[in-house]
């Protein structure tokens, strides 16, 4: 995924407003998310000015929050 958004912005200039713009030039369909594990919550993405925050959120002992962004990569955080 964060390739194709890579691509996306290489192509574009600015990163899409959603991750259906990347079907099916960038990525031939977007991948489910939702794994049948009620851990896991289906992944967000929001466009933030020049950048993009990809994100999931699951529970392991806490509830974790995880975000990627370009310039700083993978950041989790624990919410309990």
């Amino acid at each position: 995924m964060i390739a194709a958004l890579q691509r996306y912005h290489a192509k574009h200039g600015p990163y899409p407003a959603s991750l259906t713009s990347l079907v099916p030039d960038e990525i031939a369909q977007l991948p489910d998310l939702y794994t049948g594990d009620e851990a896991i919550d289906r992944g967000t993405y929001q466009r933030i000015g020049t950048f993009y925050e990809l994100g999931f959120r699951y529970v392991e002992g806490g509830m974790y929050q995880c975000r990627y962004r370009p310039k700083a990569g993978w950041v989790c955080d624990s919410h309990i």
